[in-house]
């Protein structure tokens, strides 16, 4: 018989039909968690919610003393955060929106939880309510900006570069927190991109940025 006729094996089987149902499940998990969110901070419906990306250093001993704040505060005003999902900036973010009762959104690089590609235990890190499983590495950035309303950017290496480039490519607004030795090229959209020196700024360019948005939709 034929390679492409064999019939598949009762394990393979197994395997597929428990991933389709783990990633039905984080759908529907996902909803509940969302229509929950917006039950408790009586959003419209027909109006989505707010989703305030934050990138930043991702190693695993990694700190940044505005990481938690940033997602404290994001949360509080009613927002959802999204990071990677990892550790370090991602981690402490998610710490502070999870700890505040806020939504967390993981965009991960991994396929599932036990990815060998990756180390176990660091995608996702247990703060995350939604966790997304790419499959795509460095490459799911890209979803990470542009699934973000507002992008902020807390001191990182190349990864978050990355991400601060394909977010101003896509026209969205880069908020860098306290990264004074970041020199961008001149060629940058200037109107996009903005320096704060702190967590609570941060939240308030948000907020004028939103506010902007809102009042020429």
């Amino acid at each position: 018989m034929p390679h492409d006729q064999e019939h598949e094996s009762p394990l393979g089987s197994h395997v597929r039909q428990s991933t389709i149902y783990n990633l039905q499940s984080t759908i529907v998990n996902g909803l509940r968690r969302i229509k929950a969110s917006m039950d408790a901070q009586s959003v419209n419906p027909k109006h989505r919610m707010t989703i305030i990306g934050v990138m930043g250093d991702g190693q695993v001993h990694g700190y940044n003393p505005h990481a938690y704040e940033l997602g404290t505060l994001i949360a509080l005003a009613g927002f959802v955060l999204l990071t990677g999902g990892g550790a370090g900036v991602m981690h402490l973010a998610s710490q502070g929106a999870h700890d505040a009762g806020g939504l967390v959104v993981g965009i991960l690089p991994s396929e599932h939880e036990t990815d060998p590609k990756f180390i176990q235990g660091r995608y996702p890190n247990p703060y995350v309510h939604i966790p997304i499983f790419t499959g795509m590495g460095d490459a799911r950035n890209v979803i990470n900006v542009t699934s973000s309303d507002v992008v902020v950017a807390l001191c990182g290496g190349a990864g978050t570069l990355s991400e601060i480039a394909l977010a101003l490519k896509a026209g969205k607004h880069v908020i860098i927190l306290d990264w004074p030795d970041l020199t961008l090229p001149d060629s940058c959209p200037n109107h996009l991109v903005h320096y704060v020196d702190d967590a609570q700024s941060a939240l308030e360019k948000i907020t004028e940025i939103q506010a902007f948005k809102t009042s020429y939709s």
